[in-house]
């Protein structure tokens, strides 16, 4: 990762400490249920996680990565996803049971998975490997046949 990408990310993640520490605090409310935190955790938590999916998409690209609609499309639906789960008020409820804010964090997290898991291993890498072992058994298969039996 780039110089400028570790402070952009260290900066979110000091803005997401500062919305830590105002949580407790009387809301600031800025328009209708929209708090100050709210705005902190958003801004905070985009400046960390977007520099980390750029550097996902450079590498993926680099190595050549299929299914791009997977990991270059769809983190970026989920940090939406996660915004807009952060601006609903919190008396939203699914079924009477559970908040509409925390399905869409479960949901918009699930969905940024790629930017950390795919692909698991990178196509080059494999073939690299695959090339190295068939190299290795034509080396082996090569000295055993030139060693004199006993």
């Amino acid at each position: 990762m780039k110089r400028w990408m570790v402070i952009c990310s260290a900066c979110g993640v000091a803005v997401l400490f500062a919305a830590f520490l105002l949580l407790q605090s009387a809301p600031v409310f800025l328009i209708g249920t929209i708090k100050l935190t709210d705005i902190f955790t958003i801004v905070g938590g985009l400046l960390f996680v977007i520099p980390i999916y750029m550097d996902s998409v450079w590498r993926k690209d680099d190595a050549g990565a299929a299914h791009r609609v997977v990991w270059g499309t769809i983190p970026p639906i989920g940090m939406i996803v996660v915004c807009f789960g952060i601006l609903l008020p919190n008396s939203l409820m699914v079924f009477g049971v559970v908040e509409w804010a925390d399905v869409l964090y479960l949901l918009g997290t699930i969905i940024m998975l790629p930017i950390f898991l795919y692909p698991i291993l990178d196509p080059r890498a494999i073939e690299v490997e695959e090339q190295i072992d068939e190299e290795i058994a034509e080396e082996h298969a090569e000295s055993a046949k030139s060693k004199p039996s006993h």
